[in-house]
């Protein structure tokens, strides 16, 4: 787009918890407004699950606004393959990335990107850009393309060769999706276990901790393998004790404690948020996991919140850890 036209980005404000409806509502709206102020708005990029808070975002009936507003659907679906229930048919969209490392138990440097045969000669480039790629004409310049001839599309001949790359990641999916069908029996049962061991787990660490775990009135944002359950700690306390000791109050750098005094104390790794005045705990269920090992890890929240309430987390390196 940008070849031809200056593109400028309209961001929508929101903060979870929130109905699914705010977003297909505040998307129509916001088209809306560009339009009777002259602009033109012409693509939408959206989730499939969020990264951090980590919760499932209403992707189909996204896409389904898109198609009625007139505009392109671009689904950034990191964690999409091998996470959510996916028909790529049914859903439709203009454009869908999803990682392979993430969910779908294959080496990193392996993805998958989706464009409907309407689209592809929207595509310029691969990334990285290499021989197959064919610039727009000029005139009185003539492309030298190294590759031999053929009679494949212009898309398929612009992603077809990367120059150096390791095949190796892409070489192991037919293996991982073959280990998950014959021994996890099938993506719906490896869907079924980690949803259900999700719900659970964020009630368990919830409760264990005494605090709540983040979902919206339709109680959607946890039909995924992600969920949230806030820390006990209060943030004016701690903002607080940082003044009384000469600190400055830093939510982020709460964070980043807390995340190597889990790894390096106690050898448990887990992702932190500091999100809408609060820190939050990012649960993630595996196959391999069972509510036990989130018991446990409710212990090390528990231990570790006790730390930041005693402010050792002030002055103390990351090398004293």
């Amino acid at each position: 787009m940008t070849e031809t036209t200056p593109v400028e980005a309209v961001k929508i404000q929101y903060t979870y918890p929130i109905s699914d409806s705010f977003f297909t509502a505040s998307l129509t709206a916001s088209v809306e407004q560009e339009r009777r102020a002259g602009n033109n708005p012409r693509l939408c990029i959206f989730d499939t699950v969020t990264s951090m808070p980590g919760v499932l975002m209403p992707f189909e009936a996204l896409t389904e606004t898109c198609r009625h507003l007139g505009i392109l659907s671009v689904i950034d679906g990191a964690h999409g393959v091998g996470h959510v229930r996916l028909n790529l048919t049914q859903l439709d969209p203009d454009f869908f990335i999803s990682n392979c490392h993430k969910w779908l138990f294959v080496p990193r440097g392996c993805a998958v990107f989706y464009v409907p045969l309407r689209n592809q000669s929207l595509m310029r480039s691969t990334l990285p850009t290499s021989h197959g790629f064919e610039p727009r004409p000029r005139p009185g310049i003539t492309y030298l393309n190294p590759l031999p001839a053929s009679d494949k599309s212009a898309y398929v001949t612009n992603f077809e060769f990367v120059g150096t790359v390791d095949p190796a990641p892409y070489l192991c999916v037919p293996a991982a999706l073959k280990w998950r069908r014959e021994v996890c029996g099938g993506e719906e049962k490896i869907r079924e276990y980690c949803v259900g061991l999700n719900k659970k787990a964020s009630e368990c660490v919830a409760a264990i901790l005494g605090t709540e775990y983040m979902e919206c009135a339709e109680r959607t944002l946890r039909e995924c393998n992600m969920s949230n359950v806030r820390l006990p700690l209060n943030v004016e306390e701690i903002a607080d004790m940082c003044a009384r000791r000469g600190d400055l109050f830093d939510g982020d750098q709460v964070r980043d404690w807390m995340t190597l005094k889990c790894m390096h104390a106690y050898g448990v790794f887990m992702v932190f948020v500091y999100y809408n005045n609060a820190w939050w705990v990012r649960l993630s269920s595996q196959i391999y996991l069972d509510l036990s090992d989130f018991e446990r890890g409710a212990g090390v929240l528990q231990r570790v919140c006790e730390d930041v309430r005693k402010g050792r987390f002030i002055g103390e390196s990351k090398a004293h850890l």
